[in-house]
């Protein structure tokens, strides 16, 4: 169970990485056994809720799992579509901005803001803004003693 200070600590990242990318849902989640846990969640349409559990497999944040790295579609000068993605069928996403929340060079978790009506075109240095989030969180969990 994550501390009232830490989920606040979360929920403030959401809150700056929706103003600054200008979507609808933004979620920080922990991942252990390939089970992707919502530990915070602001949600415009109410579709998800913090303590929903989800195998990693069935979201788009596996492509974060996967490649180890940050993942944004649209991104400038990358010629994918999220339409392509296959999740996109069942969640038909219009943008999709994530990046790992790390410990001890393994993920922990994600930040990640997305839209099913938005579709901003994002830039490297929206890359860079969202990993500067995701540190902050991998700060809030050494401070909380949560790892």
């Amino acid at each position: 169970m994550h501390s009232e200070s830490f989920l606040k600590h979360c929920y403030k990242k959401l809150d700056k990485g929706l103003d600054k990318f200008n979507l609808d849902l933004g979620i920080v989640s922990h991942i252990e056994n390939e089970i992707y846990h919502l530990v915070a969640v602001r949600d415009s349409s109410n579709t998800f809720t913090a303590g929903e559990y989800f195998s990693i497999g069935d979201t788009y944040c596996r492509e974060v799992w996967n490649k180890g790295a940050s993942v944004s579609i649209p991104m400038e000068n990358d010629e994918r579509k999220i339409q392509d993605h296959p999740l996109h069928p069942n969640l038909p996403l219009q943008a999709y901005i994530s990046a790992p929340i790390l410990y001890d060079s393994k993920i922990w978790g994600t930040i990640n803001f997305s839209s099913l009506n938005s579709n901003p075109l994002f830039k490297y240095d929206d890359i860079q803004y969202l990993e500067r989030l995701a540190a902050d969180i991998t700060a809030a969990l050494f401070e909380e003693n949560l790892i």
